[in-house]
This record gives structure tokens, sequence and C-alpha cells, in this order.
């Protein structure tokens, strides 16, 4: 079984989903190649390699123009046996030189990839409807992290007509589980000693909404509540985001940390999770907060998808900052749910790396035309 994977570039849901199927995949028959615009990091390259397959980096059209990014898209396929699935992590009108290619060449499996969602106000403008109408023409098989992904970009009908086969962006579930010898103060300092710890992980972009965040703040700075919120991440409204906190005097409150490799020991000593995003794909960070035992508070826009149904997410309207105080303070104390009970439920929901990648085995060996999460 040979996989072709093309993405745009590496960062992200597309790239992390790749990388754990391919870890799965080592010792297999199962090869994954990969396209790309972008350059990919030494662990990714060795991950694919790894299975028997190659990192093939391509010319961005934009920047090289169409005929150097055909040859060698065309050069690429043309090698490669023609019972190659075809795993396309691109949309739309991006797409189809891709699909034309693999047609050209007589493939007999493309399958389209949606990753993400948008707001609900574009899901019927006449841009997204085409970018459907592509998605379905070229997919002989759908693909998708959830539902919400799949309705916004293949349809309702599709859902309907069980078209997809939803597989789940999942997680190294161990290092979530387990139990960390790390306090508060030695990540954060000794000055957040006592304090309640909100964190938010997320790249610093519009979509994952930090001026709504920067509003929940002030209004919770004016209780009683001695908290310290947490930003994890970095982007391109980093300074942004810092100038503005700073300008309406809420850097007391705020912890910048940047990018950070430390992120199960910090969501297991977070008392609290927040991801106010005006939308999401399938939010692995969420699903890892879960793993953590961690609280868990989520805007009304992203799939329900990602409730491990342990009692440890609530979803809030992120049109009024003072609901999320409200649920907040509400939940300074939690029912902690046991480190077992939380692997049973990753295991029974496909989100452990190893179930995922069994599920898109299945997919790939087309035991499964259709699934859906639980």
């Amino acid at each position: 079984m040979r996989v072709l994977h093309i993405m745009s570039g590496f960062g992200g849901g597309i790239s992390s989903f790749i990388l754990n199927k391919a870890y799965y995949f080592k010792d297999s028959t199962t090869i994954f190649d990969v396209m790309t615009f972008d350059e990919v990091p030494q662990h990714f390259l060795t991950a694919i390699e790894n299975t028997g397959g190659r990192v093939y980096r391509i010319s961005n059209p934009k920047v090289a123009g169409f005929k150097t990014y055909y040859e060698e898209v065309n050069s690429i396929m043309k090698n490669l046996p023609t019972d190659t699935f075809i795993h396309c992590h691109i949309r739309g009108y991006r797409a189809l030189p891709f699909y034309l290619i693999a047609k050209k060449h007589k493939f007999k499996r493309f399958g389209i990839h949606a990753h993400t969602t948008g707001l609900p106000e574009e899901m019927n403008t006449l841009e997204n409807k085409l970018v459907r109408g592509i998605n379905n023409f070229v997919a002989d098989e759908k693909i998708s992290c959830g539902r919400e992904a799949s309705r916004y970009l293949f349809g309702e009908k599709s859902l309907r007509n069980k078209e997809i086969v939803h597989i789940p962006n999942s997680i190294n579930a161990e290092n979530f589980i387990q139990k960390y010898s790390v306090s508060k103060e030695s990540l954060l300092g000794s000055e957040i000693k006592d304090k309640y710890v909100i964190g938010h992980i997320g790249r610093f972009n519009a979509v994952k909404n930090h001026i709504f965040m920067l509003d929940v703040i002030e209004k919770l700075s004016e209780t009683s509540l001695a908290f310290v919120w947490l930003f994890i991440g970095d982007g391109d409204d980093f300074d942004k985001i810092k100038k503005i906190a700073k300008d309406r005097e809420l850097d007391p409150y705020i912890k910048f940390l940047g990018r950070r490799n430390d992120i199960p020991q910090l969501l297991q000593i977070m008392d609290l999770f927040v991801l106010p995003s005006k939308y999401e794909g399938f939010p692995t960070v969420a699903v890892e907060s879960q793993a953590s035992g961690t609280k868990t508070l989520l805007s009304d826009t992203i799939t329900k998808d990602v409730d491990l149904q342990l009692n440890l997410i609530e979803f809030l309207t992120i049109t009024k900052p003072d609901s999320w105080v409200k649920s907040i303070l509400s939940n300074i104390t939690y029912d902690k749910v046991a480190p077992p009970v939380r692997l049973e439920r990753l295991k029974k929901q496909k989100l452990t790396n190893k179930e995922s990648a069994e599920l898109y085995q299945a997919f790939l060996e087309q035991k499964i035309t259709h699934y859906e999460l639980n």
C-alpha cells in the first residue's frame, strides 16, 4: 500500500495527522510519500523515510509559475504506482491541478481531506459553494476530521448520504494521561503561588479570538478571584495582542509564554483551559486538555465531536464575555476524572494515535467507506 500525501506547508493539524500516522506505519508495508511546497523539519523527514517513502518539495506556482509547478508534479506522479492512494489535504480549486495530473496517470483513488471549517455566515457564500462543488467532483473518497469540517467542505448531502470517513486528529495519549511531578511554581515562577491558572494554547491570529479573551480577563479582574491567564503560542498577532493587553493594563494578570515544548506538563498544572475560537476544524488541543483531566471551556462554534463525554467540557457563546466569567467562577472546583477512565474514552473515540491509525488503515485497505465519530 502506497499513499501520496499532498499538503501545502508544514505546521498545524495536517502535518500532525501525517506524522502521527507515519510513526504508526514505520514497521508496516504501508509507504508514505509527501508532496509539499514547504520545507519540513528533520524529524518529519525521518518519519516519512522510515515508512520507505520520500518527501518531495515542489515549487509554489504563485512564485515559480504554473509551468514549473505542473512539470514537477507530473514528474513525481508518473513514477508512482497507479494503485497509490492520492491523499490530498488541499481543497477546492487548488486541488484541481493535482486531480487532473493524477487522472492523466490513471491513479484509481483520489481523496480530499476536510481539515477546517469557517464562520457560519461564510457557509453559503458563492465562493464556498464553488469550493464544495469542486471537492465533491474530484474526490473519489472523502475524509474528514469531524462533522463540522465535513459540512463546511463537502456539504450536508454528503454527510446525510454517509459518503465520508471521519478520522479524528489523534494524540499520543500517554503524554497527557501520565502524572508529571511538576508544580505551578516550577513551571511559571513563585509569583503564581496560590493563583488560579487559566490557559489558552493557539496561534496568535484573529480566528483564535484573543481580543475576546482580553475582554474576559478584564471582567474577571473585577472579581475577587486571584488568577493568572497563560497565552501559549506565537503568530503574526503576538506583539499586537501583547500591546493591547498592556494598554488596557491587563498585563499583571497575563503570562505570554510563547511556543513551548512542555504542553502536557502545562496542561496538567492548569486549573482551566479555554478555547473561544471563532471556528475550528477539530481542535486537537481540546482533546489534549481533557486527556490531562483539565476542565475545558470552548466556543459553541466548535464541533461537539471533541467532547470525550467526561463532563470536562462546556460550550459557550462568544458574544458575551460575562458568560465566560460566570462559567470560570463556577468551575473553581470540579470532579476529577481518573486516568484509566480518560484513556478508555480516548480509545473508544479513536483519539489515540494507535486507534486512529488503525481506522485509517482500514480505510486505506477499503474495509470501510464511511465512519462516524462517537
